[in-house]
């Protein structure tokens, strides 16, 4: 049986010398050597190269990487491997193709030594390997010694130890396997020798010492004996070598590296010696000749303080992979700036931990301390801004920074020709002081609406005014406000925090945007600040807002717009201590209150003259046309003190002499746009706009004309502040606090572009920050805990013009053709005619395209106002079910949604079950559907809707029970949402009178539910009424 062993020989090569081979060597078992076998080729799909072991494969790989065939591309362009060996000459050889084989053929036999693979040695190819080839690889290490002696002449002699024994080489068969590394084969056994290369080993194969010719001696001082000394354990005789201590320090260099990208180099000095860290020198000497004596200081390297400055780069952000390149772990769009940033502000703490910083760059930068110290003082209206910049020794005013910050400049140009890097931070935190800001004297001032803007710049400042002004931040922290005496509402918790905001606005002369979800009771807000204004009245210079409103009064212009301020407030009552409502006054004479339908409101007429001229001007609010009777009724019912006018009509100018008899005004935007050059030098207290995105195009004749009214304070209500863009955004806060965000172009270029187009985080935190104060918005979720599980209004809508002439024709001629039915055939004989008349009547008050022999293209005061409410709550990213009597009605809307891109479900008793489930599943399950279409009776049972918060009931009815069932729809057990209920009826149509008559007869509304006719339990003259 044969035994088979992989190792490795020395076998020589005609050109190269000695090389290692890789093969198996078989052993019959009768005999005491082996017969070599095939050499083993890096092959994967030789047998032999699949019988090897990792380590074995990774050794013939190494081997490999010398054969003949990729020596010659290495180093040749000869054609054939013999042309390559005949024309190769020795000098290529020796300097060349040697060093590169030995490389190799180092690492096989370390590998060999650790992995114990046998290694052997044969003169000749192909002959037999016996015991005593095979060599013995020495696991320890032969260490040099040199050792100096200086008498008369300088010589110096090199031992080899081994084992702690003497390796005796002079006149050996020595053989030097590898150079560089050195090792060396000594008899039978091969020593990796440390340190030193086969020249320093040379000289003593033939001889015990080297001496050195006299004439070189101080030459071979100054650098073979000095650099020997410094790398190798040496002993000398005849000169002094003294240990002498250290000066050290560290360097770091900044230069330009691969990319244009800035590295530090990190060196270290010691004495006059500069090293880099991966160096592998450990100590140094230095040599001096003193009185033809030679004399050596010899110093050690510091390899713990060496890793102490390695461990202060780490943490002050600097990483590196080779320890001598350094670069910031934190790479930022500017990396240049970044690096002297940096260094300008970790400067001084690396210099204190013993770092000489250095730059090599194209272009000088200061590298130092570089401060801003900004102060502020309070002014009236202003914060006065001032400071100063120092690079070291430099100084500047703050406001010579202007351009720079302005153009985001970085690079300032020092008086010594150096450039001073501008912190990247400045510009955010400063920028927007320059651009608020007004320059005069030397001096920035900034208006106190900005004053988050100071309170970010200025660092530690602390005045009266900021401390009050930054409560706007925290509602929690706005002081309490006593509520007015005649509100006849209790004002929920979250209200009351609205409330306490806007009277501190006021206070602070700002104006500000209520934006709270639809539903959350802005108007009734609106109404407790009124209501407060009037109460307080003018604590300054009351005898100048009498003289403007007299003037108006008599037809004068004001000699000055007023100043109002508002009197300290009385001791805060508690949120929750507001008076619980009142029933509402009785409307007439004497109340403040004139008749929501009467003459006198809509032109002014003759009755209001005969109310006493109040001695401040009273407050208008401007609404969308459908929502005056709303406020009307609300002013009405929580505030039945304030004496309240419409603007509104063809005999509306009568009016204007007469605004300061009353305390609010009502007026729609298209009649303040009509009215504008003769209502904008009116000292109004407060202007109010509902629905305040009516002005978000800042180009609009609406937006112009708003923006000249005359007032002391300003709000504005709205449910979605931004629809399109955030330029719907600045027209409503330039109303309120005029300048707060810059010039429409400059709001453009610096906040609309950034943050729409290239989604510039900063840019959109910097205008929250200017807004947050000013605008108020709670969502239903946010204040889910005071809602009542079900709330529920009545939205009275205007019919339009159109619309209007159209119902009184209709119902003109419904009262005449009834009243001559009942006279022939009687009451009982004539329900269906009424019920008929009804339903027409109905119809037009809903939408004129309902009746099927209209004429098309009338439009629906309803119809608008319903969108107009649509649009806020998706807007508001809420769901809403859309419930009417007339699927013809629902056709319209439906129409309207999909010229419009709007997503919705539909729901009419004419779909089959699988649609009625698929209509489901989309508005339930589908975060894009926010609208359901459901005819009532379709919707009354067998639903689940919980995705919803708000239900509209488009056309309320006489049947409780049945908008109940729809209502519950939404509203079911288990329902997270709170659900918001309107029910949206035209003004003074049959709806309206229908809802008067189910208020006042309890008894009637229960015939409703119970009887099919519910005009049976109607007299003759409760139904002329209805078509009065």
């Amino acid at each position: 049986m044969k035994m088979m062993k992989f190792a490795l020989g020395f076998m020589p090569h005609r050109r190269w010398g000695n090389i290692l081979q890789a093969q198996f060597l078989e052993k019959p078992a009768d005999r005491a050597f082996f017969s070599p076998g095939e050499y083993i080729q890096n092959d994967e799909k030789t047998a032999a190269y699949q019988r090897l072991s990792p380590m074995q494969r990774e050794v013939v790989q190494l081997l490999d990487a010398y054969n003949d065939r990729k020596l010659k591309q290495l180093f040749s362009r000869e054609k054939t491997v013999k042309q390559f060996h005949d024309k190769v000459d020795e000098a290529r050889i020796r300097d060349h193709i040697r060093p590169y084989i030995e490389k190799y053929l180092y690492r096989a036999l370390e590998i060999a030594r650790d992995c114990k693979i046998d290694v052997f040695v044969k003169e000749k190819n192909g002959s037999s390997i016996f015991p005593e080839d095979f060599i013995s690889l020495e696991r320890q290490a032969v260490l040099p010694y040199f050792y100096f002696r200086y008498d008369a002449r300088l010589s110096y002699a090199l031992k080899l130890t081994h084992k702690e024994s003497r390796l005796e080489i002079k006149d050996t068969a020595l053989e030097v396997v590898s150079s560089m590394p050195l090792a060396i084969l000594l008899g039978r056994s091969l020593y990796f020798v440390r340190d030193i290369d086969a020249r320093k080993l040379k000289p003593f194969l033939t001889r015990d010492e080297v001496l050195i010719p006299p004439h070189v001696e101080q030459k071979y001082f100054g650098s073979f004996v000095r650099n020997t000394l410094r790398d190798y354990p040496a002993g000398v005789e005849g000169f002094e070598r003294r240990e002498v201590e250290s000066r050290k320090k560290a360097r770091l260099t900044m230069e330009q590296g691969m990319h244009n990208r800035p590295v530090w180099i990190l060196e270290f000095q010691y004495r006059e010696h500069v090293i880099l860290p991966d160096s592998s020198i450990a100590r140094f000497v230095d040599y001096r000749n003193e009185g033809g004596r030679p004399l050596f200081f010899q110093y050690q390297r510091d390899w713990e303080w060496e890793e102490e400055m390695k461990r202060v780069l780490r943490e002050c952000g600097l990483g590196s992979r080779d320890e001598r390149n350094y670069h910031l772990k934190t790479a930022g769009a500017e990396p240049l700036f970044d690096a002297i940033n940096f260094m300008n502000q970790l400067g001084t703490e690396l210099r204190d931990a013993g770092f000489q910083l250095r730059q090599r760059l194209q272009q000088p930068y200061f590298i130092g301390p570089v401060n801003l110290e900004i102060e502020s003082r309070d002014r009236e209206d202003w914060f006065d801004i001032y400071g100063k910049v120092s690079f070291g020794e430099h100084e500047l005013p703050f406001l010579a920074l202007k351009d720079h910050i302005l153009q985001g400049k970085r690079c300032y140009p020092l008086p010594n020709g150096e450039l001073a890097i501008l912190p990247r931070e400045w510009f955010s935190r400063y920028r927007s002081l320059f651009e608020f800001g007004r320059i005069k004297e030397g001096r920035m001032w900034i208006h106190k609406q900005h004053f988050s803007l100071v309170e970010g710049a200025v660092r530690e400042f602390h005045s009266e005014t900021m401390e009050k002004l930054e409560k706007l931040k925290q509602l929690g922290s706005i002081p309490a406000q006593p509520l007015p005496d005649q509100l006849r509402a209790r004002l929920r918790d979250y209200q009351y925090e609205g409330y306490k905001w806007m009277c501190f606005l006021q206070n602070h002369g700002f104006g500000g945007c209520l934006a709270d979800d639809m539903g959350l009771g802005k108007t009734l807000q609106a109404i407790a600040v009124l209501l407060r204004a009037k109460q307080e009245g003018f604590s300054e210079s009351p005898g100048k807002a009498k003289e403007d409103v007299a003037a108006h009064a008599s037809g004068t212009s004001p000699s000055a717009k007023p100043a109002p301020s508002v009197k300290p407030p009385r001791p805060a009552r508690p949120a929750s201590s507001g008076k619980p409502p009142r029933p509402a006054r009785p409307q007439g004479p004497g109340t403040g209150q004139l008749s929501l339908f009467s003459a006198e409101t809509e032109a002014g007429g003759a009755g209001s003259a005969q109310i006493e001229m109040k001695s401040k001007p009273c407050s208008l609010i401007v609404v969308p046309a459908s929502l005056t009777h709303n406020w009307y009724r609300e002013c009405s019912r929580f505030a039945p003190d304030l004496r309240l006018c419409m603007h509104l009509g063809g005999q509306r100018n009568k009016m204007l002499s007469n605004f300061p008899y009353y305390d609010v005004v009502i007026s729609t935007y298209h009649t303040v746009r009509q009215d504008i050059e003769k209502m904008a030098d009116f000292p109004f207290y407060y202007v109010i706009l509902d629905e305040s995105q009516m002005i978000k195009n800042p180009s609009s004749k609406l937006y112009q004309a708003i923006s000249e009214l005359n007032a002391a304070h300003r709000l504005v209500l709205t449910g979605t502040p931004i629809e399109n863009s955030l330029t719907d955004l600045w027209s409503q806060i330039n109303f309120v606090n005029p300048g707060l965000l810059g010039s429409l172009s400059f709001f453009r270029n610096s906040f609309v572009h950034p943050i729409e187009k290239w989604q510039d985080e900063a840019r959109e935190e910097k205008l929250k920050q200017l807004i947050r104060p000013f605008v108020l918005r709670r969502t239903k979720m946010e204040v889910a805990k005071e809602l009542p599980a079900l709330h529920e209004q009545v939205c009275f809508c205007d019919m339009s013009d159109a619309q209007r002439r159209l119902y009184d024709e209709e119902k003109s001629r419904a009262r005449n053709a009834i009243l001559e039915n009942i006279g022939e055939v009687g009451m009982d004989q004539s329900s269906i005619m009424l019920l008929q008349a009804l339903t027409r009547l109905r119809q037009i008050a809903n939408h004129p395209a309902l009746l099927e022999d209209e004429e098309e293209g009338l439009d629906s005061g309803k119809f608008t106002e319903v969108l107009r409410n649509v649009e806020n709550v998706v807007a508001e990213g809420h769901k809403v079910l859309i419930f009417s009597s007339f699927v013809r009605h629902l056709e319209l809307f439906r129409k309207v949604f999909e010229e419009r891109g709007l997503h919705y479900a539909w729901l009419t008793g004419s779909q089959t079950r699988r649609q009625r489930d698929e209509a489901v599943r989309d508005f339930q399950e589908n975060e894009r559907c926010r609208l359901f279409l459901i005819s009532l009776k379709a919707g009354g049972t067998g639903l689940n809707l919980t995705a919803a918060g708000y239900v509209f009931i488009l056309d309320p009815w006489w049947n409780p029970a049945a908008e109940m069932q729809a209502l519950n729809r939404a509203h079911r057990i288990g329902q997270e949402n709170k659900v918001f209920v309107y029910r949206f009826i035209s003004s003074d149509t049959i709806e309206e009178k229908i809802q008067r008559l189910q208020s006042r007869k309890k008894k009637l509304a229960d015939s409703f539910i119970r009887a099919g006719n519910p005009l049976k339990e109607l007299s003759e003259a409760e139904v002329l009424e209805l078509f009065k």
